[in-house]
């Protein structure tokens, strides 16, 4: 029998994962940034479906009926195909970089590309055949069998089915072969597909900073997938229930995904188009830039802290920015207290 303690182990860890994932996903939402913002809210999305499937396995271990192993077998296998699809979005918005804020604007840059259309449509119907056929055929039963601390005590599936051991043991999905091969081969397609389109992604960069994020993702999601089988599929054909762990280790890939994405600053190189550079000559001392000794497109995107001396009017250096900015048809806003005397060296200004 598990000691008392023990049968806190297996709650604890899908409480664990809960957190991950919601401070991950919290993560997501708090990134302001407009240059994907269709990534941003389809990682909001992959992490709530993913955080439904903690929720339903959490819930497998207090409740044993049959009925709901229908409904956790069935909407825990669909959200977590969902999260797949979903993914598979993310890699071609990062690859498309699609113009628009809306989900929408992500399939119409892809449907200009038949090959990559084509691709994603049979992806997708291929995905929801799996859902559909889950859902109406229902190709699973249930087995009980031995989770994390039951086989390490020893435990096996004959000795759970004997008896039920709360803590030890639990009632667990068993699908059919034919049906195990679908999912196998929806996973395949998803560690290989969206990787190879990240990869794309990072060969068409020099940003070092963007390499190493679109280095890191194919290989977070690469992990999850072969986190999904080897935790889903083999040991639970052995009769082991690991799913606990699994589902704590993707809650980790997912954490890896969402602070690759941590500033928005950090992506905005690949997704903005590159631009040509300039050719500049050196500032004139008289300008902003010139008595900074930098030329002026490298004033754009940087902070300044702008020290002065009590006896010098200030405005008149903010003016020569707004004017140099002017000339060069840069839009300048100047956030002031409504009467504020800083408003001054705008006034008359035609930028």
């Amino acid at each position: 029998m598990a000691t008392q303690p023990d049968v806190f182990i297996i709650p604890a860890i899908h409480v664990a994962t809960l957190l991950i994932t919601g401070v991950s996903a919290l993560y997501v939402v708090r990134q302001r940034t407009t240059e994907y913002v269709q990534v941003k809210d389809l990682l909001v999305f992959v992490h709530i479906f993913f955080m439904g499937v903690v929720t339903l396995e959490l819930l497998r271990y207090f409740i044993t009926s049959s009925a709901f192993l229908t409904v956790y077998t069935v909407t825990g296998t669909t959200l977590v195909l969902a999260d797949v699809f979903l993914l598979t979005l993310v890699a071609l918005a990062v690859y498309y970089t699609p113009r628009g804020r809306a989900l929408v604007d992500v399939f119409r840059e892809v449907f200009k590309h038949s090959t990559q259309a084509i691709i994603l449509v049979l992806y997708g119907v291929f995905i929801l055949f799996a859902a559909g056929y889950l859902a109406i055929v229902r190709p699973f039963g249930p087995q009980t069998v031995p989770n994390l601390i039951g086989a390490l005590q020893g435990l096996t599936s004959a000795s759970c089915a004997e008896t039920l051991q709360f803590g030890s043991c639990q009632v667990a999905t068993l699908f059919n072969g034919p049906y195990l091969y679908v999912l196998l081969g929806i996973l395949l397609i998803f560690m290989a597909y969206p990787s190879l389109l990240l990869y794309l992604a990072r060969s068409r960069t020099k940003d070092e900073e963007v390499r190493a994020a679109f280095t890191v993702l194919p290989i977070a999601w690469t992990g999850i997938g072969l986190d999904l089988l080897f935790f889903n599929g083999y040991l639970l054909n052995k009769g082991i229930d690991a799913s606990a762990l699994g589902y704590l280790i993707a809650a980790a890939a997912f954490a890896v995904t969402a602070s690759t994405f941590r500033r928005a600053t950090l992506l905005s190189a690949f997704f903005q188009p590159a631009a040509v550079a300039p050719v500049v000559g050196p500032a004139p001392i008289s300008t902003f830039s010139g008595r900074l000794g930098l030329e002026p497109e490298k004033v754009i995107g940087r902070e300044f802290l702008l020290e002065v001396d009590p006896s010098v009017k200030y405005e008149e250096s903010i003016r020569d920015l707004a004017e140099e900015l002017g000339t060069k048809q840069y839009i300048l806003f100047a956030f002031t207290s409504k009467g504020s005397r800083s408003t001054e060296p705008f006034r008359g200004l035609r930028t």
